[in-house]
């Protein structure tokens, strides 16, 4: 939850200064305000979206990437907190109680406005309906526009119901109410406090814009001028009285003109960067889950394939097989033998397939592996592989391999602070001499978690090669790590 809060606010963040960068004094203002509105679902949707779901495709270079580096994938690893304290439940509780005293405000204040529709006194004024109040001031609120009892005597009042009713056809209401509710929900993103004021402004600007239609510029710039200080206070209406006299009487001097396109063109390339690093990144983040729960320790392979691939090896020795797994959930159609592949990123023929609980069991005979493997420049000692005869060994096996990870990770305190939680791939190659090289995160989830993982790896002891061909080769392999909060401890 929390990384989808932080790529909510680096896109709601990145759109609001583009937008102050490129729209600043610009006076085409149902524009304007469909590009603040716009900020919101595209902060709030982006970061769940993936290019899969979103484009109905698949990022098939990807795939072939990943395949290579998740072959040898191992079982992953829980490394959980000992701190007694979690902090993550105290960040929450601090969220859920400012979010819900601005959700109780916000509600409050549609309420005092039912009260005052309730209590005003109906009329029809120069064919506008209106309501009647005995507060001072006028404002709109959806269809509502309630003005001053004692105004309606006042020789202005033409210009303010104008105004008024321009609010009101303008439905700048749902705006403010869209712009509220995102705030309530985001009240830590300084962009959604600017977004509230900048909206309210515009929509002050739009109706003086469509209110002059009617009135002289002199005349209603002097009304104005006039009735400011004759504010309200209603936070969820909008006001002839709000917004800076000054900036609103110099916006209506000015004439509308046309948006430069440079600036339309750089709002639409941010857009379309954005969307596409966040849903590449989700759909990344997809892929490297499903190629990791296609990979099968050697331990775990069912003794039929096991029998299946020792036979396959010695009548050809030249061949390279693997075996994998693919989840199938109850009443799932697997579809064809290259639907199989396909959803296992492998490349190569099917031999064999068994028929599990809750699942199906490949041996694959892999695509010109060792063929490539011999037509191949680099010299042996170069090549990295990722599927080999004699996987890397690590010394007491894997389970003394965890142990050791277990006992010398630790969890980072920022992370632990803010409650990050969730899975670090890490990929590294297992050399010829069995030593651990080339350590990297390849999907992390940072606040230090990533580079913890990396330097309890880069300090492992050796491993016993992988061997190929009865020489010792290079194996390129990958360990999920997660990262687990201890919630059962006492706050």
């Amino acid at each position: 939850m929390i990384a989808y809060f932080i790529e909510l606010a680096i896109i709601h963040l990145a759109l609001t200064l583009v937008y102050m960068f490129t729209m600043r004094g610009e006076r085409q203002y149902q524009l304007m305000r469909f590009l603040l509105l716009f900020t919101i679902p595209v902060a709030v949707i982006v970061p769940l979206i993936s290019f899969e779901g979103f484009l109905g495709t698949n990022t098939g270079g990807a795939s072939t990437e990943l395949n290579s580096i998740m072959t040898h994938s191992l079982s992953p690893i829980v490394v959980g907190t000992q701190s007694a304290i979690d902090q993550y439940a105290v960040l929450t509780w601090v969220y859920l109680l400012i979010t819900s005293a601005l959700l109780l405000y916000f509600l409050a204040g549609l309420g005092s406005i039912w009260k005052l529709v309730r209590k005003s006194t109906p009329a029809t004024i120069d064919g506008i309906r209106t309501h009647l109040i005995k507060e001072r001031g006028s404002f709109t609120f959806l269809k509502w526009i309630f003005i001053h009892e004692e105004a309606i005597s006042d020789k202005d009042h033409q210009a303010i119901l104008h105004h008024e009713l321009a609010h009101a056809q303008q439905l700048h209401s749902l705006d403010t109410i869209i712009v509220n509710i995102f705030r309530i929900f985001c009240w830590f993103l300084p962009s959604a406090w600017w977004l509230q004021k900048e909206m309210k402004k515009i929509h002050e600007y739009d109706a003086d814009r469509i209110a002059l239609k009617q009135f002289n510029l002199s005349d209603y710039s002097n009304t104005l001028i006039k009735h400011t200080l004759k504010a309200n206070g209603w936070a969820l209406a909008n006001s002839f009285h709000g917004g800076s006299v000054l900036k609103r009487i110099h916006a209506m001097k000015n004439q509308m003109k046309y948006i430069s396109g440079w600036k339309l063109a750089t709002l639409g390339t941010l857009y379309a960067v954005l969307i596409t690093t966040f849903a590449c990144n989700n759909e990344l983040d997809k892929e490297i889950e499903k190629i990791a729960e296609g990979a099968v320790l050697e331990a775990e392979i069912p003794p039929q394939a096991k029998e299946l691939i020792e036979e396959l090896h010695s009548k050809h020795p030249e061949k390279t097989y693997a075996y994998k797994e693919l989840a199938v959930e109850e009443g799932e159609e697997v579809g064809t033998v290259y639907d199989i592949l396909r959803k296992l990123h492998v490349e190569g023929n099917m031999v064999s397939f068994f028929y599990l609980k809750d699942r199906i069991g490949v041996v694959v005979e892999l695509k010109d592996y060792m063929a490539d493997a011999q037509s191949s420049k680099a010299p042996r000692s170069n090549q990295v592989f990722t599927i080999v005869e004699n996987q890397p060994e690590f010394p007491g096996g894997l389970q003394a391999f965890y142990k050791y990870i277990s006992e010398n990770l630790k969890y980072p305190s920022t992370a632990r602070s803010i409650g990050i939680e969730g899975r670090v791939y890490v990929e590294f190659i297992v050399d010829e001499e069995g030593s651990i090289t080339e350590v990297k995160a390849i999907k992390g989830i940072g606040a230090g978690c990533d580079q913890e993982a990396e330097r309890v790896l880069r300090n492992a002891p050796r491993f016993n090669p992988g061997r190929e061909g009865g020489e010792t080769v290079k194996v390129k392999m990958v360990l999920p790590i997660i990262f687990k909060l201890d919630r059962s401890a006492g706050t």
